[in-house]
């Protein structure tokens, strides 16, 4: 291999910048979805309807039973390997 130059330089430096964002983003990620759970979970245990609370977080009223822990996390899975 040859010297490192500049520009291997500043192309090292935007690989760790943009791998550093990509954390921050999967970070965030987690975050909302955190959020989104607890929040679908309180929505449905103040008695709001899992169709409402379904079309409100854009989720199926499937899924929303998952977060909520209604049904477990496999029975969403062999409904999506059924289609």
């Amino acid at each position: 291999m040859g010297r490192v130059t500049a520009m291997d330089s500043v192309s090292v430096r935007r690989v760790r910048v943009a791998a550093a964002d990509l954390e921050s983003v999967e970070f965030e990620r987690d975050s909302a979805e955190l959020t989104l759970q607890q929040d679908v979970s309180l929505a449905v245990a103040e008695g709001h309807s899992l169709a409402d609370v379904a079309e409100a977080s854009n989720l199926t009223v499937r899924e929303v039973d998952v977060l909520t822990g209604t049904i477990p996390v496999l029975a969403l899975l062999d409904d999506r390997q059924q289609l």
